[in-house]
């Protein structure tokens, strides 16, 4: 595990020092490090490192960013770029300026194979005039912002109307385990949600909807968009006394939804096995509020 951290905080600071780059080169430099291409590009998604736009098959790095945390006022977040010399140059622009900042040599280990959570100790009030000052973004709460601007997940927004090839392996998947049901005989053209292995991805999601498919760029909104299930089994849920937004293991979050979740810590999901085949993901001091308008944007997509 220590090598697999240190292979992604190398990764985090390739992509710092380049700035921007192709799939192709993202993918080259992952299998020097021997990290999954396709899992770490999410990693550093939902940690709010990188941006990606998969059409065009580009990504790049986000402004190094300062935010609050919920219960935390006096400490702050850094996601985005992360390149070399970046802790000194806040060091010394915090002892420079007499700021009330403390910039520590230690980032915290991700219990996640992931990069390491930078945090930095600030007085709240000091905290706008030293990023300014250091040339680094100060977004308050971004965890919030983001979710306040998530749409209500539906088909018609993130689906694209296409047939998928039938040439290639696919197989129904199950709507209460989420599993890809391989063993069973579907008849074609069943509704629901479908898995297909095609030359360009190996997870790629088509939903059968009212005699049209749909093909889903974004893998991770499928299970959001089949019926609703019962109270109790949904695939994700929250729990206020603990502050942890609980969610199917099968069913991750999307990208947007996941940065939000994630930036209330700087923590990745916790996965917690409960059976063999059974596995929740666990994002930690999620407070109510983002809580609310995550489920409230993932629920739009029900009937």
């Amino acid at each position: 595990m220590t090598e697999r951290r240190a292979a992604y905080d190398a990764l985090l600071w390739w992509c710092s020092e380049a700035g921007s780059g192709t799939w192709p080169q993202f993918r080259e430099a992952c299998t020097h490090l021997r990290l999954p291409p396709t899992g770490a590009m999410r990693t550093l998604g939902i940690l709010g490192h990188v941006e990606v736009d998969w059409r065009a098959r580009r990504w790049a790095a986000t402004p190094t960013t300062l935010t609050t945390i919920p219960q935390l006022p006096g400490r702050l977040l850094m996601c985005g770029a992360r390149p070399s010399h970046l802790t000194e140059h806040l060091r010394q622009v915090a002892e420079g300026g007499g700021y009330d900042v403390l910039v520590d040599d230690e980032p915290i280990a991700q219990q996640s194979a992931g990069p390491a959570t930078v945090l930095i100790d600030a007085d709240p009030t000091d905290a706008p005039d030293f990023a300014t000052a250091a040339g680094v973004r100060f977004q308050p709460a971004a965890h919030r912002a983001i979710a306040s601007v998530l749409a209500p997940v539906r088909l018609e927004d993130v689906g694209e109307p296409a047939t998928p090839d039938d040439r290639f392996p696919h197989c129904l998947i199950d709507p209460s385990t989420l599993g890809e049901r391989w063993d069973l005989d579907t008849p074609e053209g069943s509704e629901g949600l479908w898995a297909w292995q095609t030359w360009g991805r190996r997870a790629a999601r088509y939903l059968r909807a009212d005699g049209q498919w749909w093909y889903l760029p974004q893998a991770e909104h499928g299970p959001y968009l089949l019926a609703p299930r019962p109270i109790g089994e949904e695939h994700c849920r929250y729990e206020p006394a603990h502050r942890i937004l609980i969610v199917h293991a099968y069913a991750p979050l999307p990208t947007l939804h996941a940065r939000a979740a994630v930036l209330c810590s700087g923590r990745l999901p916790l996965r917690q096995h409960l059976a063999e085949d059974t596995a929740e993901d666990h994002y930690v001091n999620i407070d109510e509020e983002t809580a609310g308008m995550l489920l409230a944007s993932l629920q739009g997509a029900l009937p």
